[in-house]
Order: structure tokens, then C-alpha cells, then sequence
């Protein structure tokens, strides 16, 4: 990971390579206290201490300001869906502010000061599992202060189209085009995902 974030940056122009997911990653980070809200979590078997390190070469190059610190990154785990799971617990643990700004609910009917939590995944199995999983949790009025996004990047099986699905108790539904940059106007809000190169490299993020 490392290695891709430094030929990224050294090439003629590294916007290129930033998918629109990179804008929240930058939001998220651009304070310190924002920054404690971002977690990577990954089957791969690069080290968190690696991954971290591409953190700081973005942050040395001025794309973020701020890493999230070293066990925020979650590598080689075997349960997504866990480890997720504890994130929402500990994230609806605390009180929504009530100065954030009004997202579209999770039902779609309203909009409400919400916690808004998204996770993405390339690999199709991981992202099916956390969909069953999290969609019954939600369904069982568990996260009632939380509006859970997930998305499919479609990187390692491009035959599935990506896509982007809000959980909501019940059933889920596809992301509405509303909804794209509410990441960027919220805040705080927590991100999960699989790999950084899901949020940086253009093609690999739900439209």
C-alpha cells in the first residue's frame, strides 16, 4: 500500500488518480478530532504500520492533515463484520450532536441530525456478509442514531455493478443521488473500509 500511494504521488498529476470518495477521506481528516473518526479495516496482510505509512506520505504531500492513529487500522482480520459492529457500538454511543447538519433518514421519509457511518469493501463475499448482518442488527432497532451506508467498489469482480446501499430497519435501499456528498457536509461521521486504494484510485468507488 506504501508502495501504490508513493507511485500515485509521484506521478505528473495525482489528482487523476483520487476517486470522489477521497473528498471525505480529506473532510474526515482535516481535523484532528475528525481524524479519530476514520478506520481501515482489511484480510490483506499488508501491516497496519505500512498502511499508516501511506497515510503519512499523503499527509506529507498536503492531500489530508490529519492520520488516524496506528489501531485504527484494522489489517489481516478475519471478521468484517465484527469488527464493524463494534464500531457502530461504540459510535452510537455517543450523543449526536445537535447542531449537525439534517441527513436524509435512513427509511429515506425525513431528515433527522443523524450519526452517519459507510463501509466499503472490493470483494463482493465480505460486502454480501456485512449486508446480511448489519441489515438484521438495524432491523432488531439496534443504531437508531446511526444511518448505515455500505459499498460494493466492484474492483475485484467487475461482472457485479458497484453500488451503494442504505440499511434501514426491515430492508435497504439504493444510496440517493442526495445523498452522495453528505459525508462531505456532516460531521462527525465514521469510515470504514477495505483499502486505501479504494478511496484513491478513480473507478473503484459506487456513482
Amino acid at each position: 500500500l506504501e508502495g501504490a500511494v508513493e507511485r500515485i504521488l509521484a506521478s505528473p498529476n495525482p489528482q487523476l488518480h483520487f476517486g470522489e470518495s477521497f473528498k471525505a477521506l480529506q473532510k474526515a481528516c482535516a481535523t484532528a478530532e475528525g481524524c479519530l473518526n476514520v478506520y481501515f479495516n482489511s484480510a490483506r496482510g499488508a501491516s497496519s504500520e505500512n498502511s499508516r505509512r501511506a497515510f503519512l506520505k499523503l499527509q506529507q504531500a498536503d492531500f489530508i492533515a490529519h492520520v488516524p492513529p496506528l489501531n485504527h487500522f484494522h489489517m489481516g482480520i478475519s471478521d468484517k463484520v465484527q469488527v464493524n459492529e463494534d464500531l457502530l457500538v461504540r459510535l452510537e454511543k455517543t450523543p449526536v450532536d445537535p447542531n449537525a447538519k439534517p441527513a436524509l433518514n435512513a427509511a429515506g421519509t425525513a431528515r433527522e441530525s443523524l450519526h452517519l457511518f459507510g463501509y466499503s469493501d472490493d470483494d463482493y463475499t465480505h460486502f454480501k456478509n456485512n449486508l446480511e448482518k448489519l441489515s438484521n442488527l438495524v432491523t432488531e432497532g439496534r443504531f437508531k442514531n446511526t444511518k448505515i451506508t455500505l459499498f460494493y467498489t466492484g474492483h475485484l469482480t467487475p461482472h457485479l455493478k458497484p453500488q451503494a446501499i442504505v440499511l434501514f430497519a426491515g430492508g435497504h435501499r439504493p444510496q440517493r443521488a442526495e445523498e452522495i456528498d453528505e459525508y462531505m457536509l456532516h460531521s462527525p461521521a465514521a469510515q470504514a473500509c477495505d483499502s486505501l486504494l479504494q478511496i484513491i484510485e478513480k473507478g473503484h468507488n459506487p456513482q
